[in-house]
C-alpha cells in the first residue's frame, strides 16, 4: 500500500510537463517566527568600562574600528545584552535627576519621564536593528541580524553616550555632539552590508528618514517635553 506522499509523487508524474511546471514550490523549511534578538535578564550586562575601547577606536580610526567589529564575534543578542541595555537608559537617568535636581520637574514626573524614555531607546534599537537588516537585500546588499546589530549599536554609540549632558540642563544642547554616529553609520555601511557603491547613499537615506525622525521625536517627547 502507497503512503501519502507517494501516492502524490506518482500522480506529478502522470502529469505533462508543463502541468508540472505550473505547480506552486514548497518551501523546504517552515519559516520560524521566534525573534532572532533574545537577550536574556541574566545575561544583560551593566559595566561602563566596556564601551571605552571601541569608542576610543571609532574616534581615532572609523575604518580599522569596522573591520575589528566585523571580525568581532559576537552575535545579536550578545551585542544588547552588552551594549544596548546600558545605552538606553544613560539618556533617560540622566534627564530624570538633571530635571528634578534643577527643580524643574518633580521626582515622581522625572521617574515617568525616565522610563518612558528608557522604553523608547529600547525599541528605537530593535526596530532599527531588524529594519536595516530586512532592508539590505532590497538594495543588493547582504547583511545577517548579526552585523545590523554591530551596524546599529555601534554607529549610536556616540548619540545615546552623549545625552548624558542632560544630567546638567543647561549645557544639555552638548548632547547634539552624538550626531557623530550618522557618519559612523555611514561608513559602517559598505563593510557590514555589502551593498553596491551605487546603492548605499539611498539606503543610508531611507534608514535616515527612519530613525533620525524616530529619535527626534523621543528627544522631543521625553526631554524637551519635560520642561512643560
Amino acid at each position: 500500500m502507497q503512503s501519502g506522499s507517494s501516492r502524490i509523487r506518482t500522480g506529478m508524474e502522470k502529469l505533462p510537463a508543463k502541468s508540472q511546471n505550473l505547480l506552486p514550490t514548497l518551501p523546504s523549511k517552515s519559516l520560524s517566527l521566534r525573534p532572532q534578538i533574545c537577550p536574556s535578564p541574566k545575561a544583560i550586562q551593566f559595566r561602563p568600562q566596556v564601551f571605552l575601547a571601541p569608542m576610543l577606536l571609532f574616534f581615532q580610526s572609523p575604518r580599522r574600528a569596522w573591520k575589528f567589529v566585523q571580525a568581532e564575534n559576537l552575535t545579536a543578542t550578545q551585542i544588547f545584552e552588552k551594549y544596548v541595555f546600558l545605552l538606553a537608559g544613560i539618556g533617560p537617568v540622566a534627564a530624570a535627576l538633571g530635571y528634578s535636581l534643577s527643580g524643574r520637574m518633580s521626582p515622581r514626573t522625572a521617574l515617568g519621564f525616565s522610563l518612558a524614555g528608557y522604553g523608547i531607546n529600547l525599541l528605537f534599537f530593535f526596530g532599527a536593528t531588524y529594519f536595516s537588516y530586512l532592508l539590505a537585500p532590497m538594495f543588493g546588499g547582504k547583511m545577517s541580524i548579526d552585523e545590523a546589530a554591530k551596524l546599529i549599536v555601534y554607529s549610536f554609540m556616540p548619540f545615546f553616550l552623549f545625552l548624558a549632558f542632560f544630567l546638567f540642563p543647561p549645557i544639555s544642547f552638548l548632547s547634539l555632539v552624538g550626531v557623530y554616529g550618522i557618519v559612523l553609520f555611514y561608513r559602517g555601511i559598505p563593510v557590514m552590508s555589502r551593498l553596491p557603491a551605487a546603492h548605499r547613499m539611498i539606503f543610508f537615506t531611507v534608514n535616515a528618514v527612519v530613525w533620525i525622525f524616530f529619535l527626534e521625536m523621543m528627544r522631543c517627547s521625553v526631554f524637551v517635553g519635560a520642561l512643560y
